[in-house]
């Protein structure tokens, strides 16, 4: 079979290093809680069951964890890394970031690729493209979460918002769009032109990665409507 590329082996001394400083910071921060002794083989193990560090926070803090029900520190102790590392990249939900989708997207796998049970997620946006308020508007099953459009266009409306980011995740781990997604995805987009709202994205997010509905050109070239002073629509 010959030699290995020497691409391929720099490839695989660098997913090595990372999984080695991964292995790392989590025994450094645990050992926080209970001593760099006892935090070196717990953090071997909780790697090895969930595969990253990102898992770990994000899909232990959903539920149950066996490797830590008789260690409830340290369950306290990663729901609070979880909570500051979303608050963090909420921080960065400026208008000029809420432009493009990447920090929604970092904010969103962080939050909602890790769930057992589909949920959808509408982040409403102001004419300045300032956040008004983020919801979660619907908890479904492992496959499938029912998108309540019309509750989605009159909350918009009673929210005065220019736009609105739509978002969902797949507890399977990859966000390849169903019919059902796309069929959907246009039915809320004619609903929202109709009343001058911008649909800035329909993004899907899972394990695996994550799909913009804009970036694969199936929403269109964003629209800019021209607000009625009154905040009302006829």
């Amino acid at each position: 079979m010959g030699d290995p590329h020497p691409d391929d082996r720099r490839h695989g001394d660098v997913v090595a290093e990372a999984a080695a400083e991964a292995r790392r910071a989590l025994t450094d921060f645990l050992g926080l809680s209970i001593g760099t002794k006892d935090a070196a083989p717990l953090a071997a193990r909780l790697l090895d069951r969930y595969g990253s560090v990102g898992a770990i926070l994000c899909e232990i803090t959903e539920g149950d964890c066996p490797l830590l029900r008789d260690a409830p520190q340290i369950m306290l102790l990663l729901r609070g890394a979880r909570r500051l590392m979303l608050c963090s990249l909420k921080a960065d939900f400026t208008p000029s970031a809420l432009a493009h989708p990447q920090a929604v997207i970092d904010y969103m796998r962080i939050s909602m690729a890790f769930p057992r049970q589909e949920r959808a997620r509408v982040l409403y946006l102001d004419a300045g493209c300032q956040l008004i308020v983020d919801e979660v508007v619907n908890i479904g099953s492992a496959g499938a979460v029912w998108l309540p459009l019309t509750n989605i266009v009159r909350r918009a409306f009673m929210l005065d918002a220019s736009g609105l980011f739509l978002i969902h995740n797949h507890p399977s781990g990859d966000p390849t769009p169903s019919i059902h997604d796309r069929h959907a995805t246009d039915m809320l987009a004619e609903r929202l032109a109709a009343l001058e709202i911008i649909f800035h994205d329909h993004l899907i997010v899972g394990r695996s990665g994550w799909v913009s509905f804009r970036a694969l050109g199936w929403l269109g070239t964003p629209r800019t409507f021209t607000r009625p002073s009154t905040g009302l629509r006829e």
